[in-house]
């Protein structure tokens, strides 16, 4: 008899565990808006929308496109549809990355062109007060569809090619690099990478299959329109070691940056890890200009590089729909050599938008980069990478200016 009666109770409470489940899914589903299901509906988390003070203010962020031209209309064909759904008449975008704000978009349901679409204005200064969700209304703020303790695996396409024997013209290496990043709370993102040899001729280590970048970063932004990132871990270029890199925004065109980091000679193997000299000290202080109607960036920094040389280099970048293509000067401290150049360029992947359907999704790296250096010295000039996706078209540096 008390079996059975156990049976009963414990059925019941799975009975209003159900209940309870259920009522809490219909209620966060019920409590997001029309334009807000519409915004996840194409692609966006991290989404948040809130009505106050006689404006609509609206968090995002787009990691599911890999462009901005792409996101920024995603975002402007739900405002089109959506129109009328808007309880006021201001309405300002804040664009994430990693949840933090980086950049926002502003206009009025009156501010329409002649083609009848709402005009939009850019910004990358921030109200700190928007810095974060911590207080609506007297309760705790939270994004829906978020991409906190989400992962992506993508697969990142590396070619590489040098000039260093006399009996060919180049020394090629092709790898295919499947990388882990996982989304944790806001602002941190941990990145997993393995190297997949596909063609090398650079060395017998190289030609191994091996980690790749194995780091821990944290992005902030503080007081003062003040971006911060900070890597620990295994980066690129046989360096091992921490990072920090500091962007602020002087206007819409012009911004200021600075990198330090301490790094050692590093090479993980899965039987071993190879690993010296820690303690070598590199830096970087530069300013960049964008010219938003032209898709212009020009670049200009004061650089000390691994083997503690310093040099001045100005870049000068165009930036298409589906790729950037950039041009550099680079002065040298090298014998009888003062002065070098070269050109790089990235290159979108297609799918051009990435679905997440499930809580890994799995994709092509956003964007192929190449950088080609003419030079008659090894080693000079050379500056390691935190991250898989970092370039010298797309970096920590620019991405405020270009989104502008």
């Amino acid at each position: 008899m008390l079996k059975h009666k156990n049976k009963k109770l414990t059925f019941s409470i799975r009975i209003v565990a159900t209940v309870i489940f259920l009522t809490f899914l219909a209620s966060t589903a019920n409590s997001q808006s029309v334009i807000e299901k519409a915004l996840i509906k194409a692609g966006f988390e991290n989404v948040r929308e809130i009505s106050k003070q006689g404006e609509e203010q609206f968090y995002l962020e787009g990691t599911s496109f890999i462009t901005k031209e792409r996101a920024l209309k995603a975002v402007r064909d739900v405002f089109q549809i959506h129109c009328n759904d808007f309880n006021n008449d201001k309405i300002e975008v804040i664009f994430l990355e990693r949840g933090v704000p980086i950049y926002k978009y502003y206009s009025s349901k009156q501010n329409k062109g002649g083609n009848g679409q709402i005009l939009w204005r850019s910004d990358p200064f921030i109200n700190e007060k928007t810095n974060v969700l911590s207080n609506v209304d007297g309760k705790k703020g939270r994004f829906y569809n978020e991409s906190k303790w989400r992962a992506d695996l993508k697969f990142y396409p590396q070619f590489r090619f040098k000039n260093s024997r006399l009996d060919r013209m180049y020394v090629l290496q092709l790898n295919l690099n499947p990388t882990l990043e996982l989304n944790m709370w806001r602002g941190a993102l941990l990145t997993a990478q393995i190297i997949l040899p596909v063609y090398d001729e650079y060395s017998n280590e190289e030609s191994r299959v091996r980690p790749g970048f194995f780091t821990f970063s944290q992005q902030l932004k503080i007081p003062g329109n003040i971006h911060l990132l900070a890597t620990i871990g295994n980066f690129n270029m046989f360096r091992s070691g921490a990072d920090l890199k500091i962007f602020k925004p002087i206007s819409k065109s012009i911004g200021l940056y600075g990198q330090i980091g301490v790094t050692g000679w590093s090479l993980p193997l899965f039987d071993k890890w190879l690993f010296y000299d820690f303690g070598q000290i590199s830096w970087r202080f530069g300013t960049n200009y964008s010219v938003p109607s032209k898709n212009i960036l020009f670049n200009l920094n004061l650089t000390q590089y691994l083997e503690n040389d310093v040099a001045v280099r100005g870049e000068i970048i165009r930036y298409f729909k589906n790729a950037a293509v950039g041009f550099y000067v680079q002065s040298l401290q090298y014998e009888d050599y003062l002065i070098n150049g070269g050109f790089f360029f990235s290159i979108s992947l297609p799918p051009y938008k990435h679905n997440r359907n499930k809580r890994v999704r799995v994709t092509t790296a956003d964007h192929f980069s190449i950088e080609y250096i003419a030079r008659p010295y090894p080693q000079r000039g050379r500056m390691y990478f935190t991250s898989p996706d970092e370039s010298s078209s797309f970096n920590f540096f620019n991405r405020i200016l270009i989104n502008n």
